[in-house]
């Protein structure tokens, strides 16, 4: 096999399989042979992550991303607001106290700031190293959530304690 790039749309999903396979073939396993993209189930591309870095200001002008979970079940998501943290990639105006909300509709499922200061810091820590995303510094004023959904509509609120401004970034990774 050689590493390469074979894709193959099916209807409205994409499977991106071993490349530069037989895409005539039934799966992708890495042997190379009856390896194509266009049969292999399990092989369907998904987002693991989404994230945006915005200014974080008061009143109307907080951060305000949104995501829709789907499927049966429930999804583990790990939510961060980072402020403090983005100090050590070079931005100066970071938020120094972001904390963030999750609402389904008007409910609010779950809070967080500070997240060193979490009775399940160990857990965040475990699951941030599991997704790949890089460390929040021990003791930071950083938010951040672990939890389950159920499918449906969430928003997420990310402000400043005492209506500080600054740098934030969005982050929400999927945990497999």
């Amino acid at each position: 096999d050689e590493f390469g790039g074979d894709v193959d749309l099916d209807g409205d999903r994409a499977i991106i399989g071993a490349p530069r396979e037989d895409s005539a073939s039934n799966g992708v396993n890495g042997d190379g042979a009856n390896d194509g993209a266009s049969n292999s189930a399990g092989a369907t591309p998904l987002i693991v992550n989404a994230s945006t870095r915005a200014y974080v200001g008061t009143g109307d002008e907080i951060l305000i991303p949104g995501f829709v979970v789907g499927g049966d079940g429930t999804l583990r998501v790990l939510i961060r607001a980072v402020g403090p943290a983005l100090q050590a990639f070079g931005v100066s105006d970071a938020l120094v106290n972001p904390r963030l909300s999750l609402l389904s509709g008007s409910t609010t499922v779950a809070t967080n700031d500070d997240w060193a200061t979490d009775n399940n810091i160990t857990e965040l820590q475990a699951v941030a190293a599991h997704v790949g995303a890089f460390p929040l510094p021990p003791g930071s004023r950083d938010a951040a959530l672990v939890v389950s959904l159920s499918p449906g509509a969430y928003t997420v609120t990310v402000n400043g304690a005492n209506d500080a401004v600054g740098t934030a970034l969005f982050e929400l990774y999927v945990v497999r």
